[in-house]
């Protein structure tokens, strides 16, 4: 990664972490003591995220899996 963007991209990356925590953290106090409407929710999150995941994974399996170069 070139030096003129590394703190750039750590400012981004830091941002998102931070904003994940606290939405995690809003779900788990909105959501009431209720454990199958917790792990339903909590199953939908990790589908949300897994989709996408394996959406990209497929579509580069058929592009004959040419790979991005990888930065150090």
């Amino acid at each position: 990664m070139p030096e003129q963007v590394r703190t750039s991209a750590f400012a981004r990356s830091e941002t998102l972490l931070q904003v994940a925590w606290v939405l995690g953290g809003a779900i788990g106090i909105v959501l009431p003591l209720n454990g199958v409407l917790g792990l339903s929710v909590g199953a939908a999150i990790v589908a949300a995220g897994w989709l996408p995941t394996v959406r990209g994974l497929v579509a580069s399996a058929r592009q004959g899996g040419a790979t991005r170069p990888r930065v150090a």
